[in-house]
């Protein structure tokens, strides 16, 4: 995970996910309009998933969140 989840714009967030990962920025950006159209606070019709990239709960909780409300932290939905 990247060391700063307080990055406080979603362009901060995107590059520095991208430069820490080695992604290109715009795959991430596509991903995430995609999922969310980039609503840090969006629920999937399933009612579990969360955040940016709409990750699930139980992939969440095996990347070890256990507070699932931090999956609206777009720089920690982003960096699981």
């Amino acid at each position: 995970m990247i060391l700063d989840h307080k990055q406080t714009t979603l362009d901060g967030i995107f590059n520095s996910i991208a430069d820490h990962y080695g992604i290109r920025r715009g795959v991430l950006e596509s991903f995430a309009q995609h999922e969310s159209n980039f609503n840090p606070l969006a629920i999937g019709d399933s009612g579990r998933s969360r955040g940016l990239m709409q990750i699930w709960e139980p992939t969440a909780k095996a990347l070890g969140i256990d507070n699932f409300e931090l999956l609206f932290n777009p720089a920690v939905n982003l960096d699981a």
